[in-house]
C-alpha cells in the first residue's frame, strides 16, 4: 500500500503530465552566472512543483554532480550552492532535475541554465584622476557593468558611501582623534552625530534624504545599471573644510570613505556588487588632497554595514534593504 507522501509525488506527476511544464513555469537561477574555478555559485529558482516528500532535486554541471541531492518536501524550490570546478574557460550547462525517490529516479521536471567559466573577472571600475570631479581635489567613481557577467542583470545600480572623520593633534602629530560634526560647525550637527556608530562611521548623506544612497552628481536620479545597452553608474564627491571647521587642537582633518555598489532593482536586487575606498586630507590653511584606495568585487565591510543599519534605525526609511528577488544560498 502506498504512503500518503508517495501518492503525493505520483499525483504531482499526473498533474505535470496533464498540464505540462507551463503549469509551474519553473525558473532556474545562478548567482552569479559566471566565475572562476573555486568560486561559489548560488542555485535558486521559483515556480517549481511542490509535491510531498519522496521527491528530490539533483544538480549537475556538465554532466557531473556538483551538489548533494535536495529533498523537495523540505525546502520547496531548488536552493543550494556549488563550487566552480577546475575546467577550461567556456560556457557550460547546469542541469537541475526534480525526480521521484523511486528505483528509477522518475523525472518530474527539469531546467538548465548556462554558466560561464572565466579566467579573470572583468573590472567594472573606471579609473579617474583624483581631481576629475569639478576640476578640484575630489573623487569620481564609475561602475560600468558592460561585459561584467557577474554584475548583471541589474536594472538600477546605486552607491552607499560612509565616512569616518579624524583630526591630527596640533601638539603631537603622531596622534589623531575622532571629530564630531558639531565641532566642525555643521548645520543640523545633532542629527548627523546621532547617526555615527561607536566605531566612528556614518552614512554620508544629507539630513532629510529619503534613502541612504549617495545622490551626486545627479541628485535624485536613479542610476541605471546593467540594462540594454548597459549604462555606467557614476558618483562624485568634493568635500570642503574652511579654517573655522578646525577645532583648536587640530591642524589636519582626515576624511576616510568607504563606498559600496548596490543593485536595487532587477535579478540581482539586494546584492552588493563591489566596494572601493578613498581618503581626503587637508591641513589648516592648506590645500586639500585626495588619495584613491583599492577596489574590490567582494562584500562591504562590517563597518559599512553597521553604519547603514544605524542610519536605517534612526530614519523613516521603510525599505531597509532591497529584498532579494532570487533565493539566496543556504
Amino acid at each position: 500500500m502506498k504512503s500518503i507522501q508517495d501518492l503525493g509525488c505520483h499525483l504531482a506527476i499526473s498533474i505535470f503530465l496533464l498540464a505540462g511544464s507551463q503549469l509551474y513555469g519553473q525558473v532556474l537561477t545562478l548567482m552569479p552566472s559566471c566565475g572562476k574555478a573555486g568560486d561559489q555559485v548560488c542555485i535558486g529558482g521559483s515556480g517549481w512543483a511542490e509535491p510531498n516528500p519522496l521527491c528530490r532535486y539533483t544538480f549537475a554541471f556538465n554532466g557531473s554532480t556538483i551538489a548533494p541531492d535536495q529533498q523537495d518536501g523540505l525546502y520547496g524550490p531548488p536552493a543550494t550552492k556549488f563550487t566552480v570546478p577546475a575546467v577550461a574557460a567556456g560556457t557550460y550547462n547546469v542541469l537541475v532535475q526534480l525526480v521521484l525517490n523511486d528505483a528509477n529516479s522518475t523525472l518530474l521536471q527539469q531546467q538548465t541554465a548556462s554558466f560561464a567559466v572565466i579566467s579573470t573577472l572583468s573590472n567594472p571600475y573606471t579609473p579617474a584622476p583624483a581631481n576629475a570631479y569639478n576640476g578640484a581635489p575630489s573623487f569620481l567613481a564609475t561602475f560600468d557593468p558592460t561585459n561584467v557577467c557577474d554584475a548583471g542583470p541589474c536594472k538600477n545600480i546605486r552607491f552607499i558611501q560612509v565616512i569616518n572623520m579624524t583630526g591630527r593633534l596640533l601638539a603631537d602629530h603622531s596622534k589623531t582623534r575622532p571629530l564630531t560634526f558639531a565641532e566642525q560647525g555643521f548645520g543640523q550637527a545633532v542629527k548627523y552625530d546621532a547617526d555615527v556608530t561607536p566605531a566612528g562611521w556614518t552614512v554620508d548623506v544629507l539630513v532629510g534624504n529619503s534613502d541612504p544612497y549617495y545622490q551626486f552628481p545627479s541628485p535624485g536620479k536613479s542610476l541605471s545599471g546593467n540594462t540594454s545597452p548597459s549604462t555606467p553608474a557614476t558618483m562624485g564627491d568634493q568635500p570642503t573644510r574652511g579654517n573655522s571647521a578646525f577645532p583648536a587642537d587640530i591642524d589636519r582633518i582626515i576624511l576616510t570613505f568607504q563606498v559600496a555598489v548596490l543593485c536595487v532593482d532587477g535579478d540581482l536586487k539586494g546584492t552588493y556588487l563591489g566596494t572601493l575606498s578613498w581618503t581626503w586630507t587637508q591641513d589648516k590653511g592648506g590645500t586639500p588632497s585626495v588619495s584613491l584606495g583599492g577596489t574590490s568585487r567582494g562584500q562591504p565591510s562590517q563597518t559599512l554595514l553597521d553604519a547603514v543599519t544605524r542610519w536605517n534605525t534612526n530614519h523613516a526609511y521603510t525599505n531597509k534593504f532591497p529584498t532579494p528577488s532570487v533565493q539566496k544560498c543556504m
